[in-house]
């Protein structure tokens, strides 16, 4: 089964290359964020024979376009982020879409809000008592220590089957003391060793060196990380016949700000 996410950048191009993918030949679900002024032609979508749409309709922020053979339910939407329930195999899976504040307006008060929408999301994927989790979205951050540490996100740009599923917090006051551990496989494709463009975002300001930032990421935990195929994992600068880059190599804002990506599960 193949996972997608791309903020779409309220750009109709965008809704254009996802609608053009056919969703008959394998399971696809395909995430987007952003797309609060393009509601009435995602509404289109909802007399199609082979796609599926969720998405929350009191904060367009975040929803699903899926294959319809897929048994997948929305479950719970919040301003920042939607959950979702998929018959996986031999297991129910939580797919979790997320589109962060971004620090472009105000650097301070997104991280502020930013910590306080991670928290309380893990916060409540915890009362779920479902371990077997799949995070997909638009950070707003770069995925190093602000996350590690400061948002207390568990997550490593590795796998192996003889790390621990769990990090003890001894210093965590709350009530919940192992924090699930997440692999984020999308981390490996930063840099020149890359065979994709070494981000989902290029963006620069005087004070900043590094252009090429990834800011979209799949996080899947620990607990089924065996499942995923690194073979499948991208960030996609192509869809079908649509080029998703410009004669520079960043991506074309006249179809999206963000490059989209994907991974796949066995």
């Amino acid at each position: 089964m193949e996972f997608l996410f791309w903020n779409i950048s309220n750009k109709v191009k965008a809704l254009d290359v996802v609608c053009s993918i056919d969703f008959c030949d394998q399971k696809k679900i395909f995430a987007i964020a952003e797309f609060w002024d393009r509601i009435e032609d995602l509404k289109k979508l909802e007399n199609s024979s082979e796609k599926g749409l969720f998405y929350n309709d009191i904060n367009p922020r975040t929803g699903v376009i899926f294959s319809k053979s897929i048994k997948l339910e929305p479950y719970l939407f919040y301003d920042f982020f939607s959950v979702f329930k998929i018959k996986y195999t031999i297991f129910e899976l939580l797919l979790v879409i997320v589109h962060l504040k971004s620090k472009l307006y105000s650097e301070i008060n997104s991280i502020a809000t930013n910590l306080n929408i991670i928290r309380y999301m893990l916060d409540e994927l915890y009362k779920l008592k479902n371990d077997k989790i799949l995070i997909m979205g638009d950070f707003n951050l770069t995925f190093h220590g602000e996350v590690i540490d400061y948002y207390h996100f568990n997550s490593t740009d590795y796998y192996s089957i003889h790390e621990k599923k769990y990090k003890e917090k001894e210093d965590d006051v709350r009530e919940e003391k192992r924090r699930l551990k997440f692999y984020n496989p999308i981390l490996s494709f930063s840099g020149d060793l890359s065979p994709y463009p070494p981000g989902t975002y290029y963006f620069t300001t005087q004070t900043n060196s590094q252009a090429w930032h990834i800011f979209d990421n799949a996080l899947i935990s620990y607990t089924i990380a065996e499942y995923l195929n690194k073979k499948e994992c991208e960030i996609l600068f192509k869809i079908g016949d649509y080029e998703l880059l410009n004669k520079n190599n960043h991506p074309d804002k006249s179809i999206s700000d963000h490059l989209p990506i994907k991974i796949k599960l066995f």
